[in-house]
């Protein structure tokens, strides 16, 4: 969680101008946020399979990327 707040706090910084995107600027702040409303589908399994397949789809797209991050 500590590098995500970092990358909040850096480069992150114009995100914070999108509404979209603004509530993710608490979680860092959240005591349990596996458990709060907001962000616990986050935590899922689920979630993380699906983050897995889009990353995987993507990287099957962009080949030159493939070796330089697996």
């Amino acid at each position: 969680m500590q590098k995500f707040k970092q990358y909040l706090e850096t480069n992150g910084q114009a995100l914070s101008r999108t509404a979209e995107f603004t509530s993710y600027y608490a979680l860092p702040f959240v005591p349990e946020p596996e458990n709060h409303a907001s962000f616990k589908e986050l935590f899922t399994v689920s979630f993380s399979n699906v983050c897995f397949l889009f990353l995987t789809a993507l990287l099957n797209l962009m080949p030159w990327l493939n070796h330089t991050y697996l």
